[in-house]
Parts: structure tokens; sequence; C-alpha cells
């Protein structure tokens, strides 16, 4: 189990389905009024996190114009302080504002989130910065390249105060079935910790009518010498 300080631990464990917003790429995304998307992941060392959110368009079109952002979501992991387990859990909301434009085979997005966090300690650190609720200002980029029939994805972004990242990056194919596959690759950390994850990847598993599910499996490595498995799914439904 990591080592910590009572230093802040606050991961910049942002959803899955950041990068799920790169279904953008699609032409059919121009013509919905909503993205609303869902989802969750976990992994070895029983962290946690579990996400809803959606993306409206304020000003022209999914993919295409000024976009706002919501996310509601809960995190949980745990940590050993001077030998002692602590086990972290924390209710985040998110809002951000900002602009995704696209070309035949080129999408991008550049936004600007405000996100408040309440977490709590079990047993209680009182000198843990980590404890308690705290506000954050991000960055956050995504962008997607189609080279048929192969996509390629990024996503990532940037808390200041925390000198916190996190980062994700794909390569998808599309198979005989209709939906993609490929590898991923995600790294992320803080002023606390480093990690990196690395995987298969699959996205645009038709559900139903504008509703596509994404996996993902793979290997988790921290900067403790720490390895394991992580596992991801998330689901996103189009409203027209």
């Amino acid at each position: 189990m990591p080592q910590r300080s009572a230093t802040r631990d606050t991961r910049p464990c942002y959803p899955y389905c950041l990068s799920l917003a790169l279904l953008l790429a699609a032409p059919s995304v121009a013509e919905a009024d909503q993205l609303w998307l869902a989802g969750a992941s976990l992994a070895h060392d029983e962290s946690s996190y579990l996400y809803a959110g959606a993306i409206l368009p304020l000003r022209g079109n999914l993919g295409d114009g000024i976009i706002a952002r919501a996310w509601l979501s809960r995190l949980a992991y745990r940590y050993d302080a001077d030998a002692t387990e602590v086990k972290a859990s924390a209710l985040s909301t998110e809002g951000g504002i900002g602009y995704q434009t696209h070309t035949d085979r080129v999408n991008a997005g550049l936004f600007l989130t405000a996100a408040y966090r309440d977490t709590d300690l079990s047993p209680d650190q009182p000198d843990s910065e980590d404890r308690g609720v705290h506000w954050y200002g991000r960055i956050d980029a995504e962008l997607g390249i189609d080279l048929a029939p192969w996509r390629l994805g990024a996503a990532g972004n940037y808390t200041p105060a925390i000198t916190g990242y996190w980062s994700r990056f794909t390569a998808t194919r599309v198979t005989p079935w209709g939906f993609r596959l490929g590898p991923e690759l995600m790294v992320h950390g803080n002023e606390n910790y480093h990690a990196h994850q690395w995987g298969i990847t699959l996205s645009d598993l038709a559900v139903s009518e504008g509703t596509a599910l994404g996996l993902s499996l793979g290997v988790l490595e921290n900067d403790q010498e720490e390895s394991g498995w992580y596992a991801a799914v998330g689901i996103s439904h189009l409203l027209r």
C-alpha cells in the first residue's frame, strides 16, 4: 500500500468518460442536443471512481461551438500514514465551459473547469491537507484524429493548485462487428504520487439507438513499485 505523509493526496482522477467525449468525432453527434455519460473504474488497490455527467452546447452544436460540461463523482482510495491505514472517500461536483471544433478528420476541445471536492478520512487525519472541502481550477483538453480505419485520441487535464495531471492516449481500429478496439495509455499524478496505466480499450459498442458502451482493462503501476489490474466501463447517450 502506498506510504503517504499528511500532505494532500488529491488525485486528478478525471472520469474515464472524458475520453468518451471523443465520440464527438462522429458526424451524427453534431446533430445531437446533449451527450450524457456515466461509468465507473476499479483497481487492484481498492481505489474506485464513479461518475455521471453531461455535455451541453451553449452556442453552436456538440463538437463545434461553445460547450458546457457538468459532472458528479465519488472517488475512494486508501493509503498508509505513519503506519496507519487511511481510507479516503471524496464527493465532487464539477462544472466547465469551453470550445470544441472539428473538421472531417480532426476534432479538438479546450475547457476551463471549476471543481468542488469534500473528502472524508477514516480514521480522521486532522493534519491532512486532503481532508475536508477544497476548490480547484483545472484546464482540460481533448483531441481526436480519424485515420480510417484507425482513430487516434488524446485527452488530459492539469490542476495547478496541486500540480495534478491526467492524460489518456488511445489508438483504436474499427472491427468487423462495428465497435472499435485498440491500446490505451494513461499517465497521471500530482505532488504526492505518479502512476501510469496501459491496456486495451473497446469503444463505440452500440447498445441501442444513440447509446454506446466503452470498456478498458489493463495494468496500473505507480511510483511505489506497486502494480496490478484496473478496469473501467463507461456509457454515453445522445439526445436529439
